[in-house]
């Protein structure tokens, strides 16, 4: 079997219970997600053609878990998302 290596992976769909405008995420409260990203962060020595850390990291979601203001509280350990695409809009975080 083929499994890739972290630094195969370009792109990263992150799930969440919701967003905001800023691109905070609200997860299931485990840290599985921010540990994994930053695992990924840390063995890529190759940024994309933005010079920003790969992989891109993405998220999908129903609009009702889309907030519009700043609202999610965050941590030193959280990485925000870059796009967050719901059925009615993508939003693009510019940080």
């Amino acid at each position: 079997s083929i499994v890739a290596k972290t630094n195969d992976i370009d792109l990263l769909i992150v799930p969440g219970v919701c967003f905001d405008a800023t691109g905070a995420r609200l997860g299931q409260g485990k840290g599985y997600y921010d540990r994994f990203i930053a695992k990924i962060r840390s063995n890529n020595d190759h940024a994309d053609n933005t010079h920003r850390p790969t992989p891109r990291l993405v998220a999908a979601c129903l609009s009702p878990q889309l907030l519009e203001e700043r609202r999610i509280p965050t941590s030193r350990h959280d990485f925000p998302m870059e796009k967050i695409c719901s059925p009615e809009k993508v939003v693009t975080i510019e940080f």
